[in-house]
């Protein structure tokens, strides 16, 4: 698959037009002067070229081809004094003698303003904050640059750092007024020119470089840090630093480096295959597509097991836990699939506790494949499935393969489109009753604002959280005795994407008991569950749990909770677990009308 994270962008334009008028102006000013200046020269030479010749001509002394275009562009030096004196001048020579001097001082005057247009965008640089910082315009930055533009945010202004000058998408940033710094986003001095330390969001998207995004956040830290922001009333930045090596990623979440007590910089860690996998299943949920009222296995089938289909599996595995208590089976079809499949159960050897994954090893264009016996799966039927292939052609052929061996099942079949929108476009105007083919667009829906951010989902991520500290406290628990008993603020990365993990389940719970949350005007109304309802969503709620534990590394030990060694006494099956520790997850269950109330939402039965 391209590199998305660094390879310039497909599409010219960032963003929509704010004000007709307004761009139109800036347009002008920056490009179209000087088409309009270049016609105006052109014409003012010709009307000059024809009026000296008109002259010359009455005066008879028109001596060579070359002697009217000679005489004509003396006029722009306002030297025609070699020109016959008459009183009746032609009207092209009248009209060239006032145009020429206007023309030679306009071309003046826009030369000076593009030699200080840089200085003007430095002098309005020094006045911004709360703003937004970009360091990175490759498709995943162009892609946050559209969303601010025409968010709220981007009337505060949007500053992009981006290393390659010949960038095809800087000039249309700049267009729609995005300053755009060109050098390197890990120089502290071109930060400090960005201002990101007084910015509200700054986003590490530089290239495939993980250790260049840490390094930003690294140094805005310091930064920060150096000019004492808090002391002086600044607000809060909020860095989304992209990360893609799972290793990385864990250690930086682990550290507490910007979790200090005051600490103006919140720092979120995202990853575009890891937003991919949750857009996708939000939207097309395997329990969604199978039968209610089936007791087998949801089964979804993942085509092409790159890093966008890991992503998948490990999501479907930490939130497919559903009312019949069966585990979700996926299927992961890849050519490479036995080396694949041996590298990812090494990083997660606990990975069948959560989900019950198997791996075929073959290529879609295999008799193999194409004969479509892995979807006749009597025991578990498949619900779902997922393509992820090196390239959106490839990923539309093998989907429209597929579709004799479904017959009329109708099964969904997901295909990710990283750049082709043609083909996207192309799949928005089929029937789907025929082909049930659905385009995802990875880049446009896995780095929207909302999803990096994650702002709703913290929200109920922050409510889980004070309601765990009110439980831990009933308990006399204390954050000396259990480091996870502290506000939001001063929690450790990885228990705030606990916390995340657990509000994503929510919508899953929903659908197993005919429920779904909607976004509603004013105050939600009330919503109660019956104790049957709590027992169910509780047990799920455990399910999930032990899931999140297994894929993060932790073991069962009937001891006391060790966090250094990561083994529980919990990770066990719903029936064995004490009915203090159930109430945790009754609780919880009872509080997810209060979480969706904080948002906005309220629960309505389908």
């Amino acid at each position: 698959m391209a590199d998305l994270r660094s390879s310039p962008a497909q599409k010219t334009s960032p963003t929509r037009p704010r004000g007709l008028w307004r761009r139109l102006m800036r347009s002008f000013w920056r490009n179209g002067q000087w088409w309009v200046i270049g016609a105006l020269w052109a014409a003012t030479v010709v009307l000059g070229h024809r009026g000296v010749a008109k002259l010359l001509t009455a005066a008879g002394e028109h001596r060579s081809a070359g002697d009217p275009l000679y005489r004509a562009l003396q006029l722009f030096v306002m030297e025609d004094g070699s020109l016959p004196v008459r009183p009746d001048l032609p009207w092209e020579l009248e009209a060239a003698r006032l145009l020429a001097p206007v023309m030679a001082a306009s071309t003046a005057l826009a030369a000076l303003a593009a030699f200080f247009w840089g200085r003007l965008q430095s002098l309005r640089l020094k006045f911004y904050k709360d703003h937004v910082v970009i360091c990175g315009l490759g498709q995943m930055g162009l892609q946050i640059v559209r969303d601010f533009c025409e968010g709220r945010e981007g009337k505060k202004g949007v500053v992009v750092i981006e290393r390659d000058g010949q960038n095809d998408a800087i000039r249309p940033c700049r267009e729609d007024g995005v300053i755009v710094l060109v050098g390197d986003a890990t120089d502290s001095d071109l930060l400090r020119q960005a201002r990101a330390a007084r910015a509200r969001y700054l986003f590490g998207t530089c290239g495939a470089d993980d250790g260049a995004n840490v390094e930003v956040a690294v140094l805005v830290h310091r930064e920060q840090q150096k000019r004492e922001g808090a002391k002086k009333g600044a607000g809060r930045v909020t860095c989304c630093v992209h990360l893609v090596d799972p290793g990385l990623r864990d250690l930086v979440r682990e550290s507490q480096v910007y979790t200090a007590p005051g600490d103006r910089l919140e720092v979120k860690f995202f990853d575009i295959f890891e937003n991919s996998a949750r857009a996708l299943l939000e939207r097309h949920p395997p329990d969604a597509h199978a039968d209610p009222g089936s007791n087998a296995p949801v089964h979804a089938l993942v085509i092409g097991f790159g890093q966008t289909g890991e992503s998948l599996v490990l999501r479907a595995a930490r939130v497919g836990h559903y009312a019949h208590g069966r585990k979700l089976r996926v299927t992961a079809i890849d050519k490479e699939a036995r080396r694949k499949e041996e590298a990812f159960r090494l990083r997660y050897p606990h990975l069948n506790k959560a989900c019950d994954v198997r791996f075929l090893q073959m290529a879609v264009e295999d008799a193999e494949f194409l004969s479509g016996d892995f979807l006749r799966d009597q025991e578990a039927p498949v619900a779902v499935i997922y393509i992820f292939l090196d390239t959106d052609a490839r990923g539309l052929s093998c989907a429209l393969s597929l579709l004799p061996n479904l017959k009329d099942s109708r099964i969904p079949i997901v295909v990710r489109m990283a750049q082709d929108a043609w083909l996207a476009s192309l799949l928005q105007n089929v029937d789907l009753q025929r082909y049930p083919i659905y385009p995802f667009l990875m880049v446009e829906d896995a780095c929207r604002r909302e999803m990096i951010l994650n702002e709703a989902q913290d929200i109920l991520a922050r409510a889980i959280q004070e309601a765990y500290i009110d439980q831990q406290r009933a308990l006399d628990r204390t954050p000396q005795t259990n480091p996870s008993m502290v506000a939001w603020e001063a929690l450790p990365e990885v228990f705030r994407d606990s916390n995340r993990q657990q509000a994503d389940h929510i919508p899953v719970k929903l659908r197993a008991v005919g429920c779904k949350a909607e976004k509603v005007e004013g105050t939600p109304a009330p919503f109660v569950f019956t104790p049957e309802v709590v027992e169910l969503l509780a047990a799920m709620e455990h399910a999930r749990w032990n899931a999140e534990r297994f894929l993060a590394g932790w073991t069962y030990d009937p001891g006391p909770r060790d966090v250094v060694r990561k083994t529980s006494p919990y990770l066990v099956e719903w029936d064995q677990l004490p009915e203090n520790v159930k109430d945790y997850d009754r609780n919880t269950v009872r509080s997810i009308p209060d979480y969706l109330a904080r948002v906005g939402m309220e629960i309505r039965r389908v």
